[in-house]
């Protein structure tokens, strides 16, 4: 018996954005250990869009703007990676607000240097955490696990990658 044919998930099946992660490319570090926490539950790859993860990015020669409004139309939560550089980012405000005006869940993660109380009211008004607390970040189980039926199935995996976050700091300017 021949052996099957592996064609890559993104196109075997039509892409189903269950989160969309918006954030600077400057903290790809940061939102490279949250799709990985996000995996530790059910989730596919193909379920989160995260534009600076290789697997969760766009495909080559994908219309941009389109391809991300039809993600964020799609996805049921957006988790909005709040930097310095993510506040300064026009495409991260862009994104955060056609997710407000499409009344999506939001979770703000503010990084260093940024209150939930500095945030604009729209966008502080979405209960969120800091990402160094890491109790808060066992709140994904019931709060964005459990709402998408996706259940928790690697927790050693998720306590470790935790750690990391909360460990985690910006690029400095002068180490580029």
């Amino acid at each position: 018996m021949k052996p099957k044919k592996r064609v890559p998930v993104s196109h075997s099946r039509p892409r189903k954005v269950k989160i969309f992660i918006s954030h600077s490319s400057r903290d790809s570090s940061f939102v490279t250990l949250l799709t990985d926490l996000l995996k530790t539950a059910d989730l596919r790859e193909d379920e989160i869009r995260c534009t600076s993860v290789p697997t969760h990015g766009l495909s080559m020669g994908t219309e941009i703007a389109n391809n991300l409004r039809d993600d964020i139309e799609q996805c049921k939560i957006i988790i909005a990676v709040l930097t310095k550089d993510a506040l300064d980012s026009f495409q991260v405000l862009l994104e955060l607000g056609a997710g407000w005006g499409l009344k999506k869940r939001l979770i703000p993660i503010t990084g260093p240097e940024i209150k939930l109380e500095d945030l604009p009211e729209w966008l502080r008004k979405s209960h969120g955490m800091r990402w160094d607390h890491e109790e808060c970040w066992f709140d994904f189980e019931p709060d964005v696990f459990n709402k998408l039926g996706k259940p928790l199935r690697h927790r050693k995996r998720f306590r470790g990658i935790v750690k990391e976050l909360v460990k985690w700091q910006p690029v400095d300017d002068q180490q580029q």
